[in-house]
């Protein structure tokens, strides 16, 4: 009797030992949940976590007396890795850097002078200054904002309504004041002087901001939560799926194979719109449409209308008619020829327009230019994707009403639908996830010749937040 209450008291001392050590190390390691360990003759003990964010199952090593948990990285590969920058060595090309505000002059991979910026375009407004690879379009001693109603000392020219001049000045001679530009970059009248004398007509103009690439160059990936997963099975023939901010790519396929892009275009319309015209103008909905492939989308036939206000047509019901009708206002072959311009200055080198609505199956662009173009807008245009977000946009009497489905999504930050026969289903878009201990991270979405978008777009968000975190591995 007394040696079976000794075995007895020997077997629950070494329980209570046993399970204080297990205890003790959970806590060090951090973890705060409700743990349930299971185990099984042969394998090793698993545990699952679960916290408000995500539920994760991770295979126990043998490291640490079998408690930490191994994960697999799933990152593959950086879209931001193949930017070109500067010339380093040939030339003269300058440099602006809306972040550190300074511009500066550099011969031949030299620095020659470095000057301050003293005012740009407000970030987050439709007028925010453009990032991007630019050249010297022209150049005036004294040019006037149309815009503005202003005097531009030193004026250079780099793409549509933007500028780099002196400090500007009203009809009477008094200077304007202290805050924000229209867009353009300010400098003093005399700095302005010296990078005037410095440019030519091409001289290269690369305007950066490297407050926004800061989270590329952190410890942390993209990794797996589970032992074994498999990517979603989807109807599209091509997509991929990447962070806005470090450009990791968390899923792909065929992302730089080139398809019509159909009605995403007119996120470029919008952009070009933006960046190339006075957006107070009046213009008219043309007449010699074929009305069949267009959808009216409450305009009519040679209706007057503010350049400023055809963006909520454009961009809420995807009216192609709204896409000519801006593209109209500067004529239609200048306007292409800007929005192919301004694709070229952010870096989508396999992306090409022949029209503003996306109606052509000429307009083409592959998985990996999209995401480019979407990361741009949410870090320099954000002002294009917030429109996309709302229910109704209204101009006077005129109401438009949403007619992306997306927009339901409470995590859905912006993004545009398209379809023709061509292109079949297109998307392309972003949303906001917790896929990150502290934050939300900020995804990038593109799917192209797509059967079931919405049903694609769900399994894709729903992997995302079953299966994949951001962090340092364990």
């Amino acid at each position: 009797m007394k040696k079976h209450s000794f075995l007895s008291y020997l077997f629950w001392v070494t329980l209570a030992i046993a399970s204080g050590i297990m205890v003790a190390q959970l806590t060090n390691a951090g973890v705060k949940e409700t743990l349930r360990f299971a185990s099984s003759f042969g394998k090793p003990i698993v545990y699952e976590a679960k916290s408000l964010q995500k539920a994760a199952v991770k295979e126990i090593g043998k490291e640490a007396m079998g408690l930490v948990g191994k994960t697999s990285k799933i990152a593959l590969g950086n879209i931001f890795q193949d930017r070109s920058g500067p010339p380093k060595n040939s030339g003269k090309y300058i440099e602006a850097d809306l972040s550190k505000m300074t511009i500066s002059l550099y011969q031949d991979g030299k620095l020659k002078e470095s000057l301050e910026i003293r005012s740009k375009g407000r970030p987050g407004s439709p007028w925010e200054t453009p990032t991007g690879e630019y050249a010297v379009l022209l150049k005036e001693k004294e040019h006037f904002s149309s815009i503005g109603g202003v005097w531009m000392p030193n004026s250079i020219q780099f793409f549509g309504n933007f500028f780099i001049h002196g400090w500007p000045y009203f009809k009477d001679g008094t200077p304007v004041y202290e805050g924000y530009s229209g867009g353009c970059i300010r400098l003093s009248t005399e700095d302005s002087e010296k990078v005037f004398a410095f440019a030519e007509i091409e001289t290269p103009i690369y305007i950066t901001n490297s407050s926004l690439n800061f989270d590329q160059f952190n410890d942390n990936s993209y990794y797996s939560s589970k032992v074994s997963i498999k990517s979603p099975r989807l109807s599209a023939e091509a997509y991929l799926v990447a962070d806005a901010e470090t450009g990791e790519i968390i899923l792909e396929k065929n992302k730089d194979e080139k398809y019509p892009i159909a009605s995403i275009t007119k996120l470029m319309t919008a952009l070009a719109s933006l960046e190339t015209i006075d957006q107070s103008k009046i213009t008219a909905v043309p007449n010699d449409l074929d009305y069949e492939n267009y959808n009216i989308s409450g305009l009519s036939k040679g209706e007057i209308i503010s350049v400023g206000d055809l963006i909520y047509p454009l961009l809420l019901q995807s009216s192609n008619t709204a896409a000519e009708a801006i593209a109209d206002f500067r004529g239609r072959a200048n306007f292409i020829r800007g929005m192919n311009q301004k694709a070229a200055a952010i870096g989508l080198l396999d992306t090409s327009f022949s029209d503003p609505s996306g109606l052509s199956e000429k307009n083409l662009s592959t998985p990996s230019d999209i995401f480019k173009f979407i990361s741009y807008l949410h870090k320099g245009k954000r002002h294009i994707l917030e429109i996309t977000k709302l229910k109704e946009g209204t101009a006077g009497t005129k109401k438009w009403t949403n007619s992306n489905k997306f927009i339901s999504f409470g995590n859905f930050d912006g993004g545009k639908t398209g379809y023709t026969e061509a292109a079949r289903k297109t998307f392309a878009g972003i949303f906001s996830l917790p896929l990150a201990e502290f934050n939300e991270r900020k995804i990038v979405v593109a799917v192209f010749r797509s059967q079931q978008r919405e049903d694609d777009v769900i399994k894709i968000l729903d992997y995302l937040k079953d299966t994949v975190y951001y962090g340092r591995q364990p």
